[in-house]
């Protein structure tokens, strides 16, 4: 070297960190977002790529974070919000390709280019946190709704096998149901009702129409019912006895 005339420039050629500041972006349907990324980069070990990163560009590192933060504009304010959620990884490979496209007489090479974080403004987060949950909460009751239907299905195509006999017995075990509880009073079906009215009926001397079909239905029922009106005259306190 022969000074004044020549000077040198000391070259590092490790990688080397860059923090790109944070950047207030606006994506495509006005939601504006902060991004912060960092780049890793380094300068190639031949000759010529060092004579690069010196003669070709004044400073390589100003001019990368310089090129990235208008790339993040560009690229981010051509995209739907959801769009930049859901593909960051897309996002910063198209970063480091155009680094590596317009660096490409610099001497450096990129090794990486990385969005570090998306600040999200807090209405939109709530508006997101709203929606999933609406979401959630439809496909609940769907899935609700498709255990009903199934459970309704089950039921129709058991009940479809069961004959007179079957459905007797499953009715007289609801009745004894009705007796096992507490309560003084008790309600029975409508049949057993329109039973008890022929009967009076018969007391009083006249003939209901249909009286055949509640002497079966007296028949059918009578066993259950005294039996749950006894055990509820055994259960009653003393003094208190429950009207047949």
């Amino acid at each position: 070297m022969l000074p004044p005339f020549e000077t040198f420039r000391r070259v590092d050629l490790r990688t080397t960190t860059l923090d790109v500041p944070k950047q207030d972006v606006i994506t495509k349907d006005k939601i504006e977002l902060n991004i912060d990324a960092v780049i890793y980069l380094k300068v190639k070990k031949d000759n010529q790529s060092v004579i690069n990163s010196v003669v070709e560009v004044k400073d390589y590192n100003k001019a990368t974070v310089l090129f990235v933060l208008a790339k993040l504009r560009d690229v981010i304010g051509s995209m739907n919000f959801a769009e930049v959620i859901s593909n960051i990884e897309d996002l910063n490979i198209e970063l480091k390709k155009g680094l590596e496209e317009i660096s490409k007489n610099w001497g450096i090479a990129c090794e990486s280019v990385e969005i570090k974080d998306i600040d999200v403004p807090d209405t939109v987060m709530q508006a997101m946190h709203r929606t999933m949950a609406a979401t959630q909460e439809k496909f609940s009751m769907e899935e609700k709704a498709k255990g009903h239907m199934a459970e309704i299905a089950a039921v129709r195509e058991a009940a479809e096998h069961l004959n007179d006999r079957a459905l007797a017995y499953y009715y007289i075990k609801a009745l004894e149901k009705l007796g096992e509880g507490k309560s003084t009073k008790f309600i029975f079906p409508m049949e057993i009702s329109a039973l008890a009215s022929s009967l009076s009926s018969r007391i009083s001397g006249t003939t209901a129409k249909g009286s055949s079909e509640m002497e079966g239905l007296f028949r059918q029922y009578a066993p259950a019912l005294m039996k749950i009106v006894d055990e509820k005259e055994l259960e009653a306190p003393k003094g208190k006895k429950k009207k047949k």
